[in-house]
This record gives C-alpha cells, structure tokens and sequence, in this order.
C-alpha cells in the first residue's frame, strides 16, 4: 500500500484544516514544516474567521500580529473574536482592513479566584448582514 504524505494534500483541504487552529500556530508553526503547508497557511481561507486569544499577545506584538493576520485575510475575513487585551484602535484597523466582516465578539473572562473555573461574559455584534 503507498503511504500518502501530508505536503501532497490539496492545499484546500489544508487551508480547511489549518483555520481551526489559533493564528499564532498558523503564524509561527505550521509554515514552517515544508513549502506546501507554508503555502497553504497563507492561503485567505486560512484566516477567514480570526479568533485570537488573550495569552498569544506581549502588548508591543500585539499591533503587528493583527495587521499581518488581517492582510493574510486579504480583507475576507467574516468572523472576528477578540480578547480583552484590544482597544479601540484595533477594531477601527479590523473595520476598516476586514470589510467583509459579519460577526464580531468581544471576550471577557473573569476568575475570581485562582483555580476556579472562569466566569465570562461576551460582547457580540453582528454587521454587515
């Protein structure tokens, strides 16, 4: 039996694999394992639904990494989800660089106390529908 290897997947199907995880691994990792996979992650259906978490960003890489994940996006991204390290600025970039945006999510976990599960509340809006 031949055995297949995964840089010889259509990269669709690699695209469609890829987007579910967080940008930092599409970003830092996943191109790095060979041409194929490098080509695939930089594909737009990569980054289609951008869903960032608090513990990826330093406040100085913050800035950088959006704008390299909302050109990556090459301005189809339809879905948004934030943490609450972002401030105004950021959603003004995303609106203005993600026309094409539907659904935007602002999270917010709370812990009250060390060890306990966190108890969030989200902000959502809908546009553009």
């Amino acid at each position: 039996m031949e055995e297949r290897r995964w840089e010889d997947m259509n990269p669709d199907y690699l695209a469609n694999i890829f987007w579910r995880l967080d940008p930092e691994s599409r970003i830092q990792a996943v191109q790095l394992v060979c041409k194929q996979w490098h080509q695939a992650v930089r594909n737009p259906l990569c980054w289609k639904r951008l869903i960032f978490y608090p513990w990826i960003f330093s406040a100085r890489s913050k800035t950088e990494f959006i704008k390299f994940a909302a050109s990556l996006s090459q301005r189809r991204a339809t879905v948004l989800v934030l943490p609450h390290v972002f401030d105004r600025e950021d959603l003004v970039y995303f609106s203005e660089e993600c026309p094409a945006l539907k659904l935007l999510t602002e999270e917010f976990g709370i812990n009250k106390v060390w060890g306990s599960s966190p108890e969030s509340r989200s902000i959502t809006v809908v546009l553009r529908w």
